[in-house]
């Protein structure tokens, strides 16, 4: 059987999310790179490479590449206003950092409210 190299991670995280999806849809995969990677700047290595069977090439590309590898439709949050996915939460960690931002926000009863990154509306969920 021949093996090919499906797609190359800069992460290793990134890597072992991809490889841990395909060990669920059943499609026998793994890594190569992995501990070069970790050793030394991704630049230098290639990055890490996740590797399938041919026979199993396609329905592991749709897995990684495609929506697949996100949550589900019913999960995701959208924009009331343009219907985008392209949702961050927008509080006082944006003005002060993650930490202090955490407190300002316990401290003051504040929500973190979602932002559109494309049209710029604000709501909460």
């Amino acid at each position: 059987m021949d093996i090919v190299m499906l797609k190359r991670f800069e992460t290793v995280i990134e890597a072992n999310i991809a490889r841990t999806k395909l060990d669920a849809y059943g499609i026998p995969c793994f890594l190569t790179e992995e501990n070069v990677t970790n050793m030394t700047n991704h630049l230098l290595s290639g990055g890490i490479r996740l590797h399938v069977f041919a026979r199993d090439e396609e329905q592991a590309r749709q897995i990684v590449m495609g929506d697949r590898l996100s949550k589900s439709d019913d999960g995701l949050i959208v924009c009331p206003q343009c219907h985008s996915r392209k949702i961050i939460r927008n509080g006082p960690e944006a003005r002060f950092g993650k930490f202090m931002g955490a407190v300002v926000r316990i401290l003051l009863g504040l929500t973190q409210p979602y932002y559109c990154q494309n049209c710029g509306h604000e709501f909460e969920n």
